[in-house]
């Protein structure tokens, strides 16, 4: 029964930014582009922190358990980051650290809730819905089979560790459902490169416009109220020989129109998310010589 189940330490591949403090929630409010007040012990929520042109430094997934926030993203990016989120604390009573000791983040891809009723009782049934059990959080994100993050105490990652050593996924097998409900990442050579709306993060409700003041914010709602969005993000496939690389860009014969946002390998292609001028979507697209197949605007809203 255990073939149904795949086991990812997640905490390889990605970092938990701790933010925590009696200003907490309001530090937040002024920096990130949703709001902070939807994140919950019972949701998790996606948003954008961008610098004060508009331009995206991350996009974190937010966790809040007992009063304590927790940023999800890359751990190429996490560094760098938290570096730039100090900046704005000044007299906050605030605190940010990076991967505390005493949590652990893993994820599972399961066929049944059976297999792990050892460590929780309680699933939510509602993708970015959660539940949780102590200092236990279980998070169900898109994907089939189902697919659950867990923040969780270090005890509960050592009986996890034990319990599932035989069963671990790659990390391509966990991007290619991010990759599949349109939800992308921020990596070192595209910080700074894109406003929200490109990646959709409108459409993902990771933008609130009724929020108030915040960094970047007065650029992201030009855009917003100016009407349509010129350069949007789609799912694509690419089968290609050579190495892909974050950042790359993509052509219609010789102009530039667009980049690449995040891969995972799929059998013998890339699956992609790929930021895009909207009016060459039709058009033939190629990267380093190979040609790009899109298969869908990722605007779906996986709630």
């Amino acid at each position: 029964m255990l073939s149904s189940l795949i086991f990812f330490n997640l905490k390889d591949h990605y970092s938990l930014i701790q933010v925590s403090g009696d200003d907490a929630n309001s530090f937040l409010q002024g920096q990130l582009t949703n709001d902070i007040n939807l994140a919950s012990e019972n949701k998790l929520i996606l948003s954008g922190f961008c610098n004060p042109k508009g331009r995206l430094l991350a996009i974190f997934q937010i966790a809040k358990i007992n009063n304590i926030f927790y940023l999800i993203c890359p751990k190429t990016i996490a560094e760098t980051v938290c570096k730039k989120l100090s900046m704005y604390i000044l007299r906050s009573k605030v605190k940010i650290d990076i991967n505390p000791e005493t949590i652990a983040l893993h994820g599972f891809i399961i066929s049944s809730q059976q297999l792990l009723t050892d460590f929780f009782k309680n699933f939510p049934n509602t993708n970015f819905a959660a539940q949780q059990d102590n200092m236990n959080l279980l998070i169900k994100l898109p994907g089939y089979p189902e697919r659950y993050m867990v923040i969780c105490s270090g005890q509960t990652s050592s009986d996890m560790m034990i319990k599932f050593k035989e069963n671990s996924g790659k990390i391509d097998e966990w991007k290619l459902h991010d990759i599949e409900a349109g939800i992308p990442s921020i990596y070192p050579n595209t910080q700074e490169v894109f406003i929200p709306q490109s990646l959709n993060l409108d459409l993902l409700q990771a933008v609130n416009f009724k929020k108030g003041c915040y960094t970047g914010q007065e650029i992201i709602a030009r855009t917003h109220y100016l009407g349509k969005v010129k350069r949007r993000m789609y799912r694509a496939a690419i089968k290609i020989s050579s190495l892909i690389n974050i950042g790359d860009d993509l052509y219609v014969n010789d102009l530039i129109v667009g980049k690449v946002i995040d891969f995972a390998k799929e059998k013998n292609s890339f699956k992609c998310l790929i930021e895009l001028i909207v009016e060459e979507k039709d058009k033939q697209l190629t990267l380093n010589g190979s040609n790009v197949n899109i298969s869908g605007l990722a605007q779906e809203n996986p709630n």
